[in-house]
Parts: structure tokens; C-alpha cells; sequence
């Protein structure tokens, strides 16, 4: 169950500082999963195994050459744009399914 995200800036703040601190891997896949949705999305149908390896392997090698803060800032983007949460209110959904997530609030609590 996802909730709407309802915080205050602070916690704005909180989802923006941890993107920032997440390991290029997991910002990577993040926005993989989103360019495969959105892809999926304006075919109107789900891809083939086939055509989500293939880009997956696209969409992963166009972002290395990218800067870890434009990642993290495209997170964020997604964040913004899901507008979810873990039940809770615990994490932000990066992706619309909530595989991906990042802590609202300090990570280390």
C-alpha cells in the first residue's frame, strides 16, 4: 500500500541529502526502472524479456558518463513525480512501483 507523500520541507531536504549519499549503482537502477516504465507506458504494453534486457543494458551505459549529483537530482525528479511513500511514511518511492526507495529522514535512526 503506498501512501501520498505529505512532508515538510525538511523532509524534502532529508530525501534530497540522502539521494545524494546513494551508492551510482542504486541510482542507476533506479532510473532504469523508470526509463522502462515510461517506455513500457507509451507502447501500451509490456516489454518482451528480450527488449527489457536490451534497454536495461541501453539505458545503463547512456548513464555512465553522468555525474553521480545529475543522477541523484533525476531521482529526486522521480521522487517528485511519484509522489509515494512506504506505508508509513518511511521511504519515497523512486520508481511508481517502489522497488526503489530512498529514507525520509536520517538513514541512520
Amino acid at each position: 500500500m503506498t501512501w501520498e507523500i505529505s512532508i515538510s520541507a525538511e523532509g524534502w531536504g532529508s530525501i534530497h541529502d540522502n539521494l545524494h549519499n546513494m551508492p551510482r549503482e542504486d541510482l542507476e537502477q533506479a532510473i532504469v526502472a523508470n526509463r522502462i516504465d515510461e517506455r513500457q507506458d507509451r507502447q501500451g504494453m509490456p516489454l518482451s524479456i528480450q527488449g527489457m534486457q536490451f534497454f536495461e543494458r541501453s539505458f545503463t551505459k547512456a548513464l555512465a558518463g553522468v555525474a553521480q549529483d545529475v543522477l541523484a537530482d533525476l531521482c529526486m525528479f522521480y521522487v517528485e513525480k511519484h509522489n509515494s511513500c512506504s506505508n508509513g511514511g518511511w521511504e519515497a518511492y523512486i520508481d511508481k512501483d517502489g522497488y526503489h526507495t530512498v529514507v525520509i529522514g536520517n538513514p541512520h535512526e
